[in-house]
């Protein structure tokens, strides 16, 4: 006789059917590039969380690592420096790269238009610090958040920044 009650434990939030035109989606700035999320943690019962990044020229994240969640990419488009673990592969059109949590990660667009990639995070949460850390509105009046505002978040969701940027 099979024990469902295991399964049933682990999918304590079923998800919800998503679908999003290309021009849909909650759309902001963080520092570093641009998010538009396909499916947050609400959306997906806790499972998932999908964003499609455009990234700028020259830019990405810090070194850093995640306690939580694995994470993926996929490049769209452009040319993506990838570091993982010491192991730099550079990706192009088509290309996955997967950071597990634990690994000490980074990327950066090393291409001179800016790049698009899905980036998936295996369970999802990370949702959160992105919206925390969102630039404001041009003209707005509310200044950005500082470095340390934006690593002090962070690390409220077990992320260790290591080092800088990738070179």
């Amino acid at each position: 006789m099979r024990s469902w009650g295991i399964v049933t434990a682990m999918i304590a939030t079923p998800a919800k059917a998503c679908m999003l035109s290309p021009t849909e989606g909650e759309s902001f700035n963080i520092i570093g590039g641009g998010v538009r999320i396909l499916i947050d943690g609400e959306s997906s019962g806790g499972q998932i969380f999908v964003i499609e990044a455009p990234i700028p020229p020259g830019e990405g994240p810090p070194l850093h690592s995640h306690q939580r969640e694995d994470e993926m990419f996929y490049v769209l488009e452009g040319r993506i420096k990838f570091s993982v673990d010491g192991q730099e592969f550079i990706g192009e059109k088509g290309a996955f790269a997967c950071a597990p949590r634990g690994s000490i990660h980074a990327f950066k667009n090393i291409g001179t238009e800016t790049a698009r990639m899905i980036v998936t995070c295996t369970p999802s949460g990370l949702e959160g610090p992105f919206r925390a850390v969102r630039l404001p509105e041009p003209g707005s009046g509310v200044e950005p958040p500082t470095v340390e505002q934006v690593m002090a978040e962070f690390a409220k969701h077990g992320i260790t920044f290591h080092g800088p940027p990738l070179d």
